[in-house]
């Protein structure tokens, strides 16, 4: 078994509940060179551990990185996010 149950839904599916098996932080960087309206990317940062993401959450939250900001942490099954934001 994969790790998913599956409960009869009033809808045409399946309801389908996943246990994750690993968190990710997102954030979003700003280029260096932007102005407003600012422009910059997002960046997807993959942990084992609830821990370890709350660390690297907590570092952005904390302005270590000038250019950052913490967007939230997810679970994820696989790399892929399930679920909503944790944090």
């Amino acid at each position: 078994m994969d790790g998913s149950t599956a409960w009869p839904s009033k809808s045409a599916g399946e309801v389908s509940m996943t246990r994750g098996n690993g968190f990710v932080v997102v954030s979003w960087w700003r280029n260096a060179d932007s102005v407003p309206p600012y422009s910059g990317e997002y960046q997807y940062e993959c942990f084992d551990s609830l821990n370890d993401a709350y660390e690297a959450h907590r570092q952005y939250e904390a302005g270590e990185f000038s250019r950052a900001t913490a967007m939230g942490i997810f679970a994820t099954k696989n790399g892929m996010p399930i679920g909503g934001r944790i944090v």
